[in-house]
């Protein structure tokens, strides 16, 4: 799993919608990114959390994650 991810992972269990958007708009910026379907699954998962839990300013960051998440390259 991509650092970005298990980063936001870890910062979704502490409830930080603030850092879990950071490491996911630093995970959708590497061109060179590829996730495999359970990684991008788990992204698109944390993306939902924080537009459910977060305030409107991490809602309106992470609003921006969802077009580049379905532009990533996957990996079998």
């Amino acid at each position: 799993m991509h650092n970005s991810l298990k980063n936001a992972v870890s910062a979704s269990v502490e409830n930080n919608w603030s850092q879990v958007a950071y490491y996911l708009q630093n995970l959708v910026s590497d061109s060179q990114i590829q996730l495999n379907k359970e990684e991008k699954q788990t992204a698109i998962e944390l993306t939902l959390k924080v537009l459910i839990d977060g305030d409107f300013q991490q809602k309106w960051e992470i609003a921006k994650v969802f077009p580049k998440l379905g532009k990533l390259r996957s990996r079998h």
